[in-house]
């Protein structure tokens, strides 16, 4: 008796961070396996790891419970495989941020680089302000290529000029 009442202490303190839903996913899958109780230690693990991991990458648990629960409605209620495309997921999230910001840094520079051409470059004031609003008409969101689009046009005024 004092076994049973021990294990149920240990287990109940122990995995107190899954919620019901989830514990009740994981008792109904594990009643048609042979190794139940490993089943279930296995399943309750790989959805700790997975909610850990979730939060490291920033996200709150209302936000892991969505994506769990999509998850679940794609892959059964089988956490481990949950977890390995969770992971997968958030490292495609994460490469995507990743991207972004370098693409944000890259138009940060050329923002400096376009603003300091069109200041020093040698043209008439109705040629550099025409060059100017077309390149930003051309193309509001990307100074790299307004700064590509000034220096052709520049060229091309120069070997008409001569």
């Amino acid at each position: 008796m004092k076994k049973l009442f021990l294990y149920f202490l240990l287990t109940s303190v122990i995995f107190a961070e899954v919620p019901k839903r989830i514990e009740t996913n994981i008792y109904q899958e594990s009643l048609n396996r042979d190794e139940k109780n490993k089943f279930i230690r296995e399943q309750r693990r790989a959805y700790e790891r997975l909610e850990k991991k979730g939060l490291e990458s920033g996200m709150t648990k209302e936000q892991i419970d969505k994506k769990v629960i999509q998850m679940e409605q794609e892959y059964g209620c089988n956490y481990e495989v949950i977890y390995k495309y969770f992971v997968r997921d958030l490292d495609g999230i994460q490469k995507k941020a990743k991207i972004e910001n370098q693409r944000k840094e890259t138009e940060k520079k050329y923002e400096v680089v376009y603003k300091k051409e069109i200041q020093t470059v040698k043209l008439p004031e109705k040629i550099k302000s025409y060059i100017e609003t077309s390149a930003a008409k051309k193309y509001p969101n990307s100074y790299q290529d307004r700064v590509r689009y000034m220096q052709e046009l520049t060229e091309f005024y120069n070997f008409i000029k001569k």
